[in-house]
């Protein structure tokens, strides 16, 4: 794996350098009928639990999914008062003249649900050159010249301004050396070329790099290619926004807090929807950029390894490949417009919005953030299906899922039309059972193959989570390893960089697909 990291962004330095289902049963006969359909069901199915007080009781547990499951905490009421709540129910049901959906048991083997087809035809590349093109040209796809040309006149800009009326003090100091005339961009490809290349040969300070004292620590391609001056003048003097527009005023409202790097963030949304159509299968997840300089964007996220203070970012991937499809960057609280009468985990629609992802068939899995009934039954009415790891206090969660205390290596099923909710706890160490929701799977056991090449029974829906969660946890696998840690006091460079190495990645997937093609 390290050395597949290294392959993809080693081939770009040197050429920069140069079906729902409903039951028709009357919601009013289902309570007096429950315990000898179950009884009947029980009997007759085959490897399932027969008649324990333990099963009868979780199994005459039925609530109405538009009242009871919007709960937010889990029902601490005895059996005492289980026939008189079961009154109160029917009482509700049988005046309510839209009868709503129950979650109710359901037991393996259960087929998969129909109703979603993938209609997405011939996933991957598209708008590609030749195979027999350079690295450099798929670079180019995400990195066009408007874009470079623009980076170019920003920085001109920039710098003129800082230096005008202090040339007499800059006259002995290096920014003397500075030569707007010469900056182009050819020496911006340079530049950028010897920032990636910075991320595979890691020395503690820039200026090493450019170091001849000792011969068995110095590396002369940098001054071959650019002066030490030279680079640290660029490094300077960079910019990509024009300082004097109202999007870079705090005071202006139309303050655009990204403005600094905007250009180059939506140049990788936009490049990786016009050259990739993903598979079926897609993941949301956070990322992040570590810093900890001063801004307003910084946040802090305890369980990232790598970092835990930076800009957070929420990424749409494929799943197989970490391939981004849609980049947005968390502006904070303030920034941020308010969340839906849904809460903020069902404003995820606005990535797949972004991506263009919705009504195709599309599989998307998601962490405990973004799980929620209400967003499943809404992606499914746009032809997505989701799969997610389950909060206990989400609302819509049936009290028999909340409630179930399922034993080692035993899984318990709640089903609601398409929407499919279990508990399952598969070691004796887990203080509290894995809560899963998905509308793309059956109640099924499967033997699953771990890393050690170790199997062991699991249900489908965990195996599944388990495989195709990882797409943003690969895509920061891959560029954080070539990643250059470069110092700087300005936080936007960082994600400047950041977006750079992301689109070397997004180009060597494209150049590796459409070569082997």
């Amino acid at each position: 794996m390290t050395n597949k990291r290294k392959e993809y962004i080693f081939v770009f330095c040197h050429p920069l350098l140069e079906a729902v289902r409903d039951s028709d049963c009357l919601i009013s006969d289902i309570f007096p009928a429950v315990k000898s359909v179950r009884e009947n069901i029980m009997a007759t199915r085959e490897g399932s639990p027969a008649n324990s007080s333990e099963d009868l009781d979780s199994d005459s547990e039925y609530e109405q999914g538009s009242e009871t499951s919007d709960s937010d905490e889990i029902s601490s009421e005895g059996s005492s008062n289980s026939s008189e709540s079961e009154e109160n129910s029917d009482d509700e049901l049988n005046n309510t003249p839209e009868r709503a959906a129950l979650w109710t048991r359901v037991y393996p083997l259960e087929n998969d649900p129909d109703g979603v087809d993938f209609v997405v035809r011939g996933p991957g590349v598209r708008n590609m050159p030749s195979p027999e093109s350079s690295p450099l040209i798929y670079f180019s796809l995400f990195l066009t010249q408007e874009i470079l040309n623009k980076i170019v006149t920003e920085t001109r800009r920039y710098a003129e301004q800082q230096m005008r009326g202090e040339r007499d003090q800059r006259r002995r100091s290096r920014d003397s050396c500075w030569d707007t005339s010469n900056f182009g961009a050819p020496a911006l490809k340079k530049y950028l070329g010897l920032t990636l290349l910075m991320g595979l040969v890691k020395k503690k300070d820039t200026t090493m790099y450019w170091n001849t004292k000792f011969s068995c620590l110095s590396t002369p391609y940098f001054g071959t290619v650019m002066s030490r001056n030279n680079f640290q003048l660029i490094s300077k003097y960079l910019h990509c926004f024009d300082n004097t527009r109202p999007e870079a005023k705090r005071d202006n409202a139309l303050y655009d807090p990204l403005h600094k790097f905007r250009l180059v963030l939506d140049a990788l949304n936009c490049s990786c929807k016009k050259h990739y159509i993903p598979k079926q299968l897609i993941s949301i997840d956070e990322s992040l950029i570590g810093l900890k300089n001063r801004t307003e964007l910084i946040q802090y996220i305890p369980n990232k390894h790598h970092h835990k203070w930076g800009v957070k970012l929420y990424a749409v991937t494929e799943s197989s490949s970490g391939y981004p499809l849609h980049t947005m960057v968390y502006c904070g609280k303030k920034r941020s417009q308010p969340a839906s009468q849904f809460g903020h985990s069902y404003d995820v629609r606005e990535l797949m919005l972004e991506a263009s992802l919705l009504n195709k068939g599309y599989h998307l899995y998601v962490d405990n953030f973004y799980t929620s009934p209400t967003l499943a039954e809404f992606l499914y009415t746009q032809k997505t299906l989701l799969t997610g790891t389950l909060r206990a206090n989400r609302k819509g969660i049936p009290v028999m899922i909340k409630s179930a205390k399922p034993k080692v290596g035993e899984c318990f099923y709640a089903r609601k039309g398409p929407l499919l909710a279990l508990s399952w706890k598969e070691k004796q160490s887990q203080k509290n059972p894995c809560l899963m929701l998905t509308t793309g799977s059956g109640a099924q056991m499967i033997n699953h193959t771990r890393r050690n090449g170790q199997i062991k029974e699991l249900p489908k829906t965990v195996s599944l989570y388990n495989q195709n969660m990882g797409g943003v946890d690969l895509l920061d696998q891959m560029v954080d390893h070539v990643a250059g840690e470069r110092p700087f006091h300005k936080f936007w460079k960082k994600c400047f960089f950041s977006i750079i190495d992301r689109m070397a990645f997004c180009s060597y997937i494209l150049y590796e697909q459409n070569t082997s093609a």
